[in-house]
């Protein structure tokens, strides 16, 4: 049945076509029944045999002709020939005597020993070098003829003359020199591909990079556009907020304005009220008792202060009953009003004074601390006379030594530096780091070019400021000043003594780089200390001034207190 179907040549559908496109009705009626025939004769399962049945032998032919024409144009066809092992058809048995007898009928032993005694490989001039003419280097590749590019290669890879032969058109080479020259082509393409892959790496890269780099300048330029426009909305919304505060506040402080210019009419209006009264009751009584005579005045003052409490105590005990006849002018709630802002006011006033106390109390504290450190810098005062006095007699002992061991020239120049260094210990010994008295004034344009000009004979001191003019913050400050002075004047002249032995010009038996040490230990100690004093002094200073300013503005602004507390007190005892 299978050679049936695959030998079964079906008829054409063009065919039946044909014959149902006829216009006799006796075709049509053949191309139906051929139709239903073949329709019942496909089974459906069998579709594709039944698809590849529609074609014809000759079809099916002359498409697998073209199929296998087109398989052999893409390939390279070989051709292997095939060695019997035995005739016995069995596996795993080789008969030599029949398998060398093929092989000597084939001719293949000879073509192995022409192989092997001959050049195997033959290619020609212009396909060897352009196979392997990129080895050279590029000095060889200038050259144009093929013949001598394959001269160069061979040359270049030390392949011997025996080993290949040149043609007129082509290049012969024995076993095993073309597998060198591709090992050698491979390995160059490999390198060449990944040097070819490292640089489009990094070309790659670069690229990468200025497209970040662009990327990043057109983002910092739109975010920049975006922080200004909301900058400027945010400036806009400040500036409204800033307008709109400033006209509320504005109001705000026109209300108030108001009701306290209000309340000061009516204040000033009580007053004065209150003071033409008193003038009218003082005009009525002298009207009725009669004024004394200038002269009188002058010579019996004290009548004149008690006749004018009597008029106070009269003015005051008439105004009830002035008020009780126009009691229009001033309401009760007003008066209340009055009195209790009175009463707040001398609240205020008490707390003030009591600040006050306290201030003056921290005052005095200060006062008793810097007295201490007077009576310290007094007792480092008497250490420090102490010091000098031993450095004296160091330098006397000095002195002596010196005389025994130079000539009378050296010791004439050594003498002069020795009375120099001396005066100046004694100009600085007598110096004192504060004066004894606080009210005593220094110049200090002398004392400096003293400082700084040792010759000078003597100190002047002259005295600029009386001391009832010196304030206590005054005298500190000068205080701190003067032991500025004398301090960098004392560390100035160590230094230049220590300066002088370690150069040589001056003899002394003690080491320069140690008491070096000690001035430099010396110095920070005193210099942390000062900084300390000169810190609290100046916290000092701070808080005395805020005290002065805040009694300088309780006197501005006390006299209208005053003024109202007293009218409160005789309006409270009429």
């Amino acid at each position: 049945m299978g050679f049936l179907e695959k030998n079964k040549d079906t008829l054409n559908f063009d065919f039946l076509r044909l014959l149902a496109s006829c216009e006799s009705p006796l075709p049509q009626i053949f191309a139906t029944k051929l139709e239903e025939d073949l329709q019942q004769r496909t089974d459906p399962s069998r579709k594709n045999s039944s698809e590849s049945n529609k074609l014809s032998i000759s079809t099916k032919f002359k498409g697998q002709l073209c199929r296998l024409m087109q398989r052999l144009g893409d390939t390279e066809p070989h051709f292997v020939r095939c060695i019997k092992p035995n005739t016995l058809q069995r596996p795993d048995l080789f008969e030599e005597d029949l398998v060398l007898q093929q092989l000597r009928s084939c001719g293949v032993l000879e073509i192995v020993r022409i192989s092997r005694a001959g050049y195997p490989t033959r290619l020609s001039h212009k396909n060897f070098a352009n196979r392997y003419g990129f080895l050279l280097p590029t000095t060889s590749l200038l050259q144009n003829d093929s013949l001598n590019k394959c001269v160069a290669i061979l040359h270049q890879f030390n392949i011997p003359p025996e080993m290949y032969q040149m043609g007129f058109t082509k290049i012969f080479l024995r076993a095993g020199q073309i597998g060198s020259l591709e090992d050698s082509r491979l390995r160059t393409l490999q390198a060449i591909i990944h040097f070819q892959k490292l640089y489009r790496g990094f070309k790659v890269r670069c690229y990468m990079k200025k497209l970040k780099r662009v990327t990043l300048y057109l983002q910092s330029l739109i975010r920049g556009k975006q922080a200004r426009e909301k900058y400027q909305i945010i400036f806009r919304q400040i500036k409204s907020a800033i307008l709109i505060q400033r006209f509320t506040r504005s109001k705000a402080e026109r209300q108030s304005f108001l009701i306290l210019r209000h309340n000061a009419i009516l204040i000033q209006r009580a007053a004065r009220i209150w003071l033409i009264r008193r003038h009218k009751n003082a005009s009525e009584r002298d009207s009725s008792s009669g004024v004394k005579s200038p002269s009188e005045q002058k010579e019996h003052p004290d009548l004149m202060d008690e006749h004018s409490e009597d008029e106070d105590s009269e003015a005051v005990s008439m105004v009830p009953e002035k008020k009780s006849e126009s009691p229009s002018c001033v309401s009760p709630s007003e008066l209340e009003n009055l009195e209790n802002r009175l009463v707040l006011a001398e609240n205020a006033l008490k707390d003030k004074e009591a600040e006050n106390n306290i201030m003056h109390q921290r005052l005095k504290e200060y006062e008793a601390r810097w007295s201490d450190y007077r009576a310290e810098i007094s007792s480092l005062e008497q250490m420090w006379h102490a010091q000098i006095t031993s450095l004296q007699a160091g330098l006397s002992t000095m002195k002596k030594t010196l005389a025994s061991q130079v000539s009378q020239t050296s010791l004439a120049e050594v003498d002069v530096r020795l009375l120099a260094r001396s005066s100046a210990i004694e100009r600085r010994a007598a110096l004192h780091i504060l004066p004894a008295n606080e009210d005593e004034d220094v110049d200090w344009e002398g004392m400096s070019s003293e400082a700084k000009t040792p010759d000078n004979e003597s100190i002047s001191r002259t005295a600029s400021i009386p001391p009832s003019n010196l304030s206590p913050y005054h005298s500190g400050v000068v205080g701190l000043w003067r032991e500025f002075e004398h301090r960098s004047q004392v560390f100035i002249d160590d230094a230049a003594f220590l300066k002088e032995v370690k150069s040589g010009e001056t003899k002394a038996s003690i080491n320069p780089d140690d008491e070096l040490r000690n001035l430099k230990l010396c110095f920070n100690t005193w210099k942390k200390d000062f900084k300390h004093r000169l810190h609290e002094t100046k916290l000092a200073l701070q808080k005395l001034g805020d005290v002065e300013q805040k009694s300088a503005e309780k006197l501005k602004k006390n006299w209208w207190r005053m003024r109202k507390a007293h009218c409160k007190g005789i309006m409270a005892h009429p």
